[in-house]
């Protein structure tokens, strides 16, 4: 990988771009960027499939065309595989040693309480003393407890029943008034709730939204299906990129489910590294995604503007 790395790094120097400059570009982290110019192929070991996202993306980002250097990373890819397949085979030898003696192991113990086994069983039988109880004189005495308990507790129930029969009256009214005031609180909650889930989603770019009818502390939901295909993806808040949900590659079909608490002037920028068939909702409502977009297979950021509701 030492060979395309020191391409891509030497490509960003000549750009004038710093690392900085290249993660806001492709909203990968700083871990991602150095790790893919110092040739570091153990850290994507479980993102192998993936990493071609990753270098098309930092390709764009400072504007190196990645077929130049697709054939290098195939390389380096197949090199890395190969040396974990060597280990592999190694440790898997290793293994079947040790299973080996391991069952030499079991074998030997299993003869030595086999035998242990045989000398106790015949100890406890000379020593074994039968007792039997008459459980039916026990389920008689069970049952007759049972019914005993049944009737106090009845006539206790009764005796509080007509004890409270006043006092039930007396509070009644109290109860009334108490229900007719929920009644009454119920339609404003109801109200409130409404105005919270009731947000416009306006396209008014290429990639670009407004989310209205939004106040500073209300609670977003956002949820995310990937359709097609596997993606690389981050959310950002006011250029900030999210720990939650992680930024990462996401696996066809899956979905991610997360809440944000909206600011004044809020911007959230969804970041997708391989673009295909993707849906996004805000509170429960789809975000049209425009058809240049939807079947693109390419990198896309799609940003939301939160626009506050005053009244």
């Amino acid at each position: 990988m030492e060979d395309f790395s020191k391409l891509l790094k030497e490509k960003r120097e000549q750009a004038g771009l710093s690392i900085d400059d290249v993660c806001e570009k492709t909203r990968l982290t700083q871990k991602h960027i150095k790790a893919l110019e110092d040739g570091n192929m153990e850290f994507f070991r479980d993102d192998l499939s993936y990493m071609r996202f990753f270098v098309k993306s930092y390709c764009e980002a400072v504007g190196m065309d990645y077929e130049d250097i697709k054939d290098l990373l195939r390389d380096s890819i197949d090199d890395y595989t190969q040396t974990i397949s060597i280990s592999a085979l190694k440790d898997h030898e290793e293994m079947e040693k040790n299973i080996a003696h391991s069952e030499k192991l079991t074998k030997v113990r299993n003869t030595q309480e086999h035998a242990h086994v045989r000398t106790s069983f015949k100890q406890n039988k000379d020593k074994k003393i039968h007792k039997r109880i008459d459980f039916s004189l026990l389920s008689f005495v069970g049952a007759a407890a049972v019914v005993v308990l049944v009737v106090g507790i009845s006539l206790w129930t009764l005796g509080q029943s007509d004890d409270k029969d006043s006092e039930v009256k007396k509070e009644q009214p109290i109860a009334d008034k108490q229900e007719t005031n929920e009644k009454k609180d119920s339609p404003t909650e109801e109200k409130e709730d409404k105005k919270t889930q009731d947000i416009e989603i306006t396209k008014v770019g290429l990639s670009q939204y407004t989310v209205e009818n939004v106040k500073a502390g209300d609670e977003l939901d956002i949820e995310i299906y990937f359709g097609n295909a596997s993606s690389a993806f981050s959310m950002s808040v006011n250029g900030e990129v999210l720990s939650d949900p992680a930024a990462k590659v996401y696996q066809w079909k899956e979905t991610i489910k997360t809440k944000i608490t909206a600011k004044e002037n809020m911007k959230m920028t969804l970041y997708f590294g391989w673009f295909n068939q993707i849906q996004v909702k805000i509170n429960g409502k789809i975000v049209n995604i425009d058809e240049s977009i939807m079947n693109s297979d390419s990198a896309c950021n799609l940003e939301f503007t939160m626009v506050e509701d005053k009244s």
